[in-house]
């Protein structure tokens, strides 16, 4: 959505690229920061990858940002797949935002909600052109009920981990690659000769629905999957066994 907003906005950007690694190259970024930038932004974790930063680098770039003059905002979407959290930011620096979601770990992603946390002057700055009717009435009762339950939260997480477990247990026994990744989805590499669109396919026609990533230079042979408990998994490691064999 970041690249939808800049296009909106006619805003000029700098993507700082991933390297071979599937890790952000943190070098490009502080030097992209040293331009002092309005705005600059951390998905952690990021999407698709799953990759994360220690907090101690976050931490690093603000306080770069800071002395740009730049707002650091800091996307926390998969928390707490990924429980570690830059929150801690906003006791020290100002210039700090940090953005949360009721679509990944509540499941709410039709409600459209989610909050920001930041400091006093930047929340004032985003209620002065915040619309008057951006929640509705539903989502705002839909996450009271969830915030008072986080026995849910508890056993979404456990169940992902658990799916996980088994999908590299598969991707293992397959051959395939299986980087570290912090969302509640997880990429798969395939090898490039059996084509990770034709595996997609072969998936779908097995009644699995996933998302070839070949279109992205860095992981044209990889494809994306959301990730369920152990039972969906199980299924979906037999008819990925099928897909590549």
């Amino acid at each position: 959505m970041y690249s939808t907003y800049i296009e909106i906005f006619e805003a000029r950007h700098q993507p700082v690229p991933y390297g071979d690694d599937l890790k952000l190259d943190l070098q490009r970024f502080r030097e992209g920061l040293h331009y002092s930038p309005r705005l600059a932004v951390i998905a952690n974790p990021d999407q698709p990858t799953g990759a994360v930063l220690p907090i101690a680098v976050i931490e690093e770039f603000a306080e770069i940002a800071a002395r740009q003059g730049t707002l650091l905002l800091v996307d926390e979407v998969y928390f707490p797949f990924y429980p570690e959290t830059a929150l801690s930011c906003l006791k020290r620096f100002s210039n700090v935002a940090l953005l949360r979601s009721f679509s990944k770990i509540f499941g709410l992603a039709g409600l459209r909600l989610g909050f920001v946390a930041s400091d006093e002057n930047i929340i004032a700055a985003i209620e002065q052109v915040q619309g008057l009717h951006e929640v509705s009435s539903t989502a705002l009762v839909a996450g009271d009920f969830v915030l008072n339950h986080s026995e849910l939260i508890a056993d979404y997480t456990r169940e992902v981990e658990e799916g996980r477990r088994v999908l590299q247990a598969a991707a293992s026994a397959l051959g395939l690659t299986f980087p570290a990744c912090r969302g509640n989805f997880q990429i798969v590499g395939v090898p490039s000769q059996f084509g990770v669109d034709n595996v997609v396919r072969k998936l779908y026609e097995e009644g699995f629905r996933v998302r070839s990533l070949s279109q992205v230079p860095l992981l044209r042979n990889y494809f994306r999957v959301a990730l369920g408990g152990t039972e969906i998994m199980e299924q979906f490691a037999v008819a990925l066994r099928r897909a590549v064999c």
